[in-house]
């Protein structure tokens, strides 16, 4: 295998960490999904990019167990972020899709956190910023590209 290869896989898995830890304010989280944590956020992002979801789609989107995926789901309805709704075709299957109150609290998070990166990459000089902007452009091209 290709060296580059190695080293490209290694600066990935560095990256995530770094880029949460960087850019993801924890008080907006605590303050915005206080008893939920970051895998209902991860929920309520996934339901937030399409209509509903199943708990199985679920469970393959965040890469959770079905049986962990079952207290998350709860935790949501009981906080009335997310309902329980029938599936038109098939009666037998539930989905799971976000309350008007889960997409606002949702919005809410994201206009925070959108805050708080700017906030923090307003540190960077314009050529710094520049280059980050190309290379994360140049890296989400690429990402989509992967299978």
């Amino acid at each position: 295998m290709d060296k580059r290869v190695a080293v490209m896989a290694d600066t990935i898995l560095e990256l995530r960490p770094l880029l949460y830890k960087k850019f993801i304010d924890k008080e907006v989280m605590n303050a915005v999904l206080p008893k939920l944590g970051k895998d209902s956020h991860l929920l309520m992002v996934m339901l937030d990019k399409q209509e509903s979801a199943t708990m199985t789609e679920i469970s393959k989107e965040l890469y959770l167990s079905k049986p962990n995926v079952t207290p998350l789901v709860d935790k949501l309805v009981a906080s009335k972020l997310v309902v329980r709704v029938p599936d038109e075709k098939d009666r037998r299957i539930v989905r799971i899709a976000m309350t008007k109150k889960g997409r606002e609290e949702l919005e809410w998070a994201r206009k925070r956190l959108r805050e708080h990166a700017q906030k923090k990459l307003s540190q960077l000089s314009k050529q710094d910023l520049s280059a980050l902007i190309g290379a994360a452009q140049t890296m989400r091209e690429i990402l989509l590209q992967i299978q």
